[in-house]
């Protein structure tokens, strides 16, 4: 039998007398096997930690090696959930936690779009952790997880001090404009780190905004009973200032869940709240 033939039934005791025996275990270890796979690759994406502990002991065990599809096995058992698994593969000196699959995905992306927050704090402690990456769809691991709702995960992202909460994806959506869909507490953690970052203005400049009520910033205004002309109505939020911007998109995708749910409510008076003290309309 082969070494990835141990690995696939989960032989431990087979997988430690190979590797023993094994005269030249230090050029077969990183063997691609059927389907673009490696014996690391396989033991980390199935959780079999006690044969992944066995092959990291194996001298010359190449953990980046990655699949057809760009996995390594960080990836592999991040995405699976596998705890132990990844935190003893960042044990590993060269390990490259900023690794990206074919579709841009970091373990860091990938664990923050299915929510395993035990995983994100592991990879949060890793020293050179790049938590500004994109995937190829221009999601970073905070816009995943803002759309998604998982708060905690967000909360920890936040605490990362390079964390930038404006970048945006493909589809011109900041982890603020994300979260505005119902997650009602991510709003105010991203607000609170500065997601929207609006310059005080002179109230007297307000009657040169363009304003388009079709995303609702018009009621915004009109209930802080600013002035502004009905002109411009029409035009789309990428003509208002950037300072602006972001919160008006934020309003827009509240809205178009055209309900009035108390959590929708609830975005909708925390976004008002915080457009009239930043905007010093108090």
């Amino acid at each position: 039998m082969n070494l990835i033939d141990y690995i696939k039934d989960n032989n431990i005791e087979g997988v430690r007398t190979y590797i023993l025996n094994c005269d030249n275990i230090e050029n077969e270890i990183n063997n691609i096997f059927m389907m673009d796979i490696t014996s690391l690759l396989w033991a980390s994406k199935n959780g079999y930690i006690e044969i992944v502990k066995l092959l990291l002991d194996v001298e010359g065990i190449d953990v980046n090696m990655q699949t057809s599809n760009g996995y390594n096995s960080l990836l592999l058992a991040s995405r699976n959930g596998f705890t132990e698994i990844v935190k003893l593969l960042l044990e590993v000196d060269d390990i490259d936690v900023n690794m990206q699959d074919s579709s841009g995905f970091t373990a860091l992306i990938l664990i923050s779009k299915n929510g395993f927050t035990k995983i994100v704090k592991l990879l949060l402690e890793v020293d050179d952790i790049d938590v500004n990456m994109q995937d190829s769809n221009g999601f970073t691991a905070l816009i995943r997880a803002s759309t998604l709702g998982y708060d905690k995960i967000v909360e920890m992202l936040l605490e990362v001090d390079d964390i930038d909460v404006k970048i945006q994806n493909n589809y011109g959506r900041t982890a603020l404009m994300s979260a505005a869909c119902g997650h009602n507490e991510i709003v105010k953690l991203l607000i609170s780190k500065g997601a929207n970052s609006i310059k005080p203005l002179d109230p007297n400049e307000y009657k040169d905004l363009a304003i388009d009520d079709r995303v609702g910033i018009f009621d915004i205004l009109i209930n802080w009973k600013i002035y502004l002309p009905k002109w411009n109505l029409f035009k789309t939020y990428s003509y208002y200032p950037k300072e602006f911007k972001d919160i008006a998109i934020a309003w827009m995708l509240v809205c178009k869940k055209k309900n009035n749910s108390k959590i929708c409510i609830d975005i909708k008076l925390l976004l008002i709240e915080y457009f009239a003290e930043s905007w010093k309309l108090t």
